[in-house]
């Protein structure tokens, strides 16, 4: 059997139509002369129900622009209340406190070739995304009246360990490297540090020579016979090409002779530390100094 209900939720009395032969309810047996009027009255009765229903949402939609607009409206009355200047023509401007600091006002949107960042401990954040792990994260940062460029070395990369590869204190001194402040020399560097060029100084290069960071002081021996075996050259270089003949000694051949003073890099080639050479030559001469007195009859 199939029947029909009417209900009220769609604007029906509650009527149910089917295809028995049921008295009060069937089509069936002749029951469709009597209600099939009724089925239909309640069809209409649905029919006008959804047109209702359509008009009801409709008016909603139309009330829903309506208060779109008026808020609109209200919004730009409560800006102007509140000493809010309009958004009109106001493109690639931003919003800042007035001087007065008593409302805001319209500015002209940062020039990012310049920029400043106010705050207790300005810093900015560079995190390279694909890298993972402690690698491709750095930061600089200003505070207590010093500026650094921090290395993160944490796994999270949440600087919880980090390197301070430069920074510059509040008395203008530079560091590089990590290293303590000396207090005392403008440029401090800790760790090796490589010139792929010339090395210039208008006064003076120096090395740590003091006699309290240094163990196991022997003198040299040979000095002279070390210099005999040592030989000057003169030649050019392939790797630079700036078509200059050098005069200084082969690494290799010193090597087999003072093997302090020859240092091999990380990438197998070989440099002489010429300051070493000094020392040998003090002796050397010390040695040829006794022979001169030696032969000239005046024993020490």
């Amino acid at each position: 059997m199939t029947s029909v209900t009417f209900t009220p939720d769609v604007g029906g009395d509650n009527i149910t139509i089917d295809d028995s032969d049921s008295a009060t309810t069937g089509l069936g047996n002749g029951g469709h002369r009597t209600r099939f009027m009724i089925a239909l009255a309640q069809f209409m009765k649905v029919v006008v129900w959804v047109k209702a229903t359509a008009q009801t949402v409709l008016g909603y939609r139309d009330a829903a622009a309506t208060s779109a607009s008026q808020a609109l409206t209200y919004a730009g009355l409560a800006q102007s209340a509140a000493g809010v200047p309009s958004y009109a023509g106001k493109g690639n401007q931003v919003m800042t406190v007035n001087p007065g600091a008593t409302g805001v006002q319209w500015t002209n949107a940062p020039n990012l070739s310049v920029m400043t960042l106010t705050h207790t401990q300005p810093l900015v954040r560079y995190m390279e995304s694909d890298q993972a792990g402690a690698v491709g994260v750095f930061q600089t940062q200003v505070e207590g009246g010093a500026y650094a460029l921090l290395r993160n070395t944490a796994a999270a990369r949440d600087f919880s360990t980090n390197v301070a590869e430069h920074q510059v204190n509040s008395a203008g001194r530079h560091l590089f490297g990590g290293g303590a402040d000396n207090n005392t020399d403008k440029f401090q560097f800790q760790g090796d540090l490589m010139v792929n060029g010339y090395l210039k100084a208008s006064l003076n290069v120096t090395l740590t020579s003091d006699v309290r960071v240094k163990r196991d002081i022997v003198t040299i021996e040979d000095g002279l016979g070390m210099v005999e075996r040592m030989h000057g050259r003169r030649y050019t270089r392939s790797d630079i090409g700036d078509g200059r003949v050098h005069v200084g000694v082969i690494a290799q051949e010193l090597r087999e002779v003072l093997p302090e003073a020859v240092i091999e890099g990380a990438d197998g080639l070989l440099s002489v530390d010429y300051g070493t050479l000094g020392p040998v030559l003090i002796e050397a001469v010390k040695a040829l100094s006794l022979r001169v007195r030696q032969l000239e009859g005046d024993r020490v």
